[in-house]
């Protein structure tokens, strides 16, 4: 069984393509939706809700695999998930920088992402790591995974061209979603940045990652 995790809707994509490359394995979603979202909480109230949600099923032998799907539960609570289940494999979704780099040609890079990722250790460590030497823009898009979850479609619009305009006037030529829910509206992300700058977003990775595990 491989269990995927997200604060609310946004990890269904990424069940999406789990389930593509690995059609013969169990996939369960569990999302903590009452509790969304997670970018504007306090480090250890997102470990507290992401427990009580995983917990039924971190004792259970028939689970190979745990996805956190939600980049900020990732940053909050996979290192201290991993210490308290040695046993379990624990995949984790983060801001794609490294993919980021690879492609930017003028080593100008955006990441949108929720205020508690922006603001985080594991963040700060991803952009010395993979982007040393980029000018890395990080947005914390607060209210945006909200509206998403909600599908609130004008605030969702509001709110994009509010974090979005600005990004176009810094040369910006990638932008990386650090954030399950923006993948949900990567088509009017693109619309408004314009096809000249590339989105990416980390699922593909992360799906392969459970892949070579399950395989």
């Amino acid at each position: 069984m491989i269990v995927v995790f997200d604060s609310g809707i946004g990890g269904k994509t990424l069940v999406t393509e789990i389930k593509k490359r690995l059609p013969k394995h169990q996939v369960v979603f569990v999302s903590d939706s009452e509790n969304c979202p997670y970018g504007e909480k306090p480090v250890a109230e997102v470990r507290k809700l992401a427990l009580a949600k995983l917990k039924p099923f971190l004792e259970r032998t028939e689970v190979a695999v745990v996805v956190l799907a939600c980049n900020t539960a990732t940053v909050a609570a996979i290192d201290w998930l991993r210490q308290s289940y040695p046993k379990i494999e624990f995949v984790g979704m983060v801001p794609a920088l490294k993919p980021a780099a690879a492609v930017s040609k003028n080593k100008k890079i955006a990441v949108l992402a929720t205020p508690l990722t922006a603001r985080s250790k594991k963040y700060t460590d991803l952009i010395r790591k993979f982007a040393k030497g980029y000018r890395v823009i990080s947005v914390g898009c607060k209210g945006l995974a909200a509206a998403i979850e909600h599908n609130d479609e004008s605030q969702i619009e509001q709110l994009l061209k509010k974090y979005l305009e600005p990004l176009k006037r810094t040369g910006v030529d990638t932008v990386v979603l650090g954030c399950s829910h923006y993948v949900l509206v990567k088509s009017k992300i693109q619309k408004l940045l314009g096809q000249k700058i590339k989105v990416l977003d980390s699922h593909k990775a992360v799906a392969a990652r459970v892949v070579s595990l399950i395989e």
